[in-house]
């Protein structure tokens, strides 16, 4: 077995896995925020933003889903988060 494959690209895999955790960590924070903002509008009952923080949005490559009881107010859309971005 060459090793000297590993030991090459060893460096990537971990600069890889830095911005991974990253990005994660980003994520977390982000839809934090949005949920706490949309908790807020619920709880201090603002009407018309009340019915934006209403609606369940889901992206999800070959499998966005919305629970039967709540489809009506539902955003699924199927396809590369990146291809949906850069058609914006």
């Amino acid at each position: 077995m060459d090793f000297s494959v590993i030991h090459e690209y060893l460096p990537l895999y971990t600069e890889a896995a830095k911005l991974t955790v990253r990005l994660g960590i980003a994520g977390i924070a982000i839809s934090s925020l949005v949920g706490l903002f949309c908790a807020m509008v619920q709880y201090f009952k603002i009407p018309v933003l009340r019915r934006i923080a209403a609606i369940y949005a889901c992206l999800n490559y070959n499998e966005a889903y919305a629970p039967d009881e709540i489809i009506n107010r539902s955003i699924c859309i199927n396809g590369d988060i990146r291809e949906i971005l850069m058609k914006m």
